[in-house]
């Protein structure tokens, strides 16, 4: 099956939570080819949350004097801290598509491998450690690089019919400017992620876009891939998602119980 590829750009909160919902439920109905995509986030920058989690990890009153907009995605995970110079992959497709049997450490072998490996490209020698952290050896530990969530759907015989899946890279984002934002400790934050800027400093954030593109497209899954855009279908969805404030809103906040954590730390060895 081809893949569909969309333009790298520079997006909105607001518009990188609608599109990655309208893509997924694409797929989900079968209106969507399989796609994917990377993009960077729009000046100040961004909080993102997992769909069922409350702001006990935000300094909400940092991020209202920063202008920085709380959002959130329609996968699990935990809080992720977006800087304007990070790039974020994403991918969704349906789950037979995947040579696995697994869900959640299926998906996450296959997607995170190919991340691994374009940070390899890039030579960045990343290593993909337990559920889904990527993580490269910096000052005699592994820190975090890369945070990823995902999705599925399944159906009334239990059978996983699509899935998607989304990853911040660090490119830019520091423990310090994660420590502002959040509240967690910063002394903690230096110890379990890194910034690949300030590790490396000749990084160069636009190649590895490129070294991503390449693992990404050309791998045991996507064996063939054109430049596409998003349907009419995806663009009316999007466009409701916005209107409706589905993705900066949630009335049932309240109700949620998720606390959760900070996506640089919630590192898993299993």
């Amino acid at each position: 099956m081809e893949w569909r590829v969309l333009p790298l750009e520079t997006c909105s909160p607001e518009f990188a939570m609608a599109r990655a919902q309208a893509v997924y439920e694409g797929n989900e109905r079968e209106t969507s080819p399989p796609t994917i995509y990377f993009y960077y986030w729009k000046e100040p920058g961004a909080i993102s949350l997992a769909y069922n989690q409350n702001r006990t990890t935000v300094n909400v009153a940092a991020c209202t004097q920063d202008n920085i907009e709380i959002v959130w995605r329609c996968s699990s995970g935990n809080t992720a801290v977006h800087h304007p110079g990070d790039i974020t992959y994403y991918i969704a497709a349906p789950f037979k598509l995947l040579n696995t049997v697994s869900l959640d450490r299926g998906i996450y072998r296959t997607v995170c491998g190919w991340a691994v490996n374009g940070l390899r490209n890039y030579g960045i020698e990343a290593k993909h450690l337990g559920l889904n952290d990527i993580s490269i050896f910096h000052n005699g530990e592994y820190r975090k690089v890369v945070g990823s969530a995902n999705k599925w759907t399944v159906d009334r015989k239990d059978l996983v019919l699509s899935f998607m899946q989304h990853g911040n890279v660090f490119s830019y984002v520091t423990p310090e400017l994660m420590a502002k934002y959040s509240t967690k400790d910063l002394e903690m934050l230096k110890q379990t992620c890194s910034s690949l800027s300030s590790v490396y400093p000749d990084f160069d954030s636009h190649r590895l876009y490129e070294a991503l593109f390449k693992t990404f497209t050309k791998n045991e899954v996507v064996k063939s891939f054109y430049r596409g855009q998003l349907n009419s279908t995806e663009r009316a969805r999007i466009n409701e998602l916005i209107e409706t404030k589905e993705h900066t809103k949630q009335p049932l906040e309240e109700a949620f119980t998720k606390d959760g954590n900070l996506c640089a730390t919630d590192q898993r060895n299993d």
